[in-house]
């Protein structure tokens, strides 16, 4: 990881954007995760030790966590309703000072499952939002599945 002075990337340090939150990004939001996986599976012959390898299916979701106020403004972009909705892009963007910004790219991404929850003495009211990844994750324009 590179760091300036010693500073790490932190929260303060990340941008998130989709479409109709330009130019501040979604300042509603609390956290966001992703992940991808290739399938890859051991091919074996003679003996007991693989002689090769086969590779299945690539595939990527993710999830938000937003405050509700956030989630009526992401709601009110779309009349036919968040699941509705045709896939986009997701884009971080996160750098310090002094350094150029680096960016991870979610392409292709589509609404799969809202979450509500309110509970007795909570300090805000959040909405989880899952999406599923259709294209590809790119960071810094090179995709872990495609090379650059």
């Amino acid at each position: 990881m590179i760091s300036v002075n010693g500073k790490m990337y932190d929260w303060a340090d990340l941008t998130v954007v989709y479409p109709g939150s330009i130019p501040a990004g979604v300042l509603g939001i609390q956290s966001i995760d992703w992940n991808e996986e290739l399938e890859v599976e051991p091919i074996y012959g003679a003996g007991n030790k693989a002689i090769g390898y086969g590779r299945g299916n690539w595939k990527a979701e993710g999830k938000i966590t937003i405050t509700l106020e956030a989630y009526a403004q992401l709601n009110a972009m779309t009349n036919a309703g968040i699941f509705n909705a045709p896939p986009f892009n997701i884009v971080l963007c996160y750098a310090n000072k002094e350094e150029p910004v680096h960016t991870v790219q979610l392409l292709g991404c589509k609404w799969t499952k809202k979450s509500n929850k309110a509970s007795q003495g909570d300090k805000k009211m959040e909405v989880e939002l899952d999406f599923v990844i259709l294209e590809d994750i790119r960071h810094d324009g090179i995709s872990a599945s495609e090379g650059m």
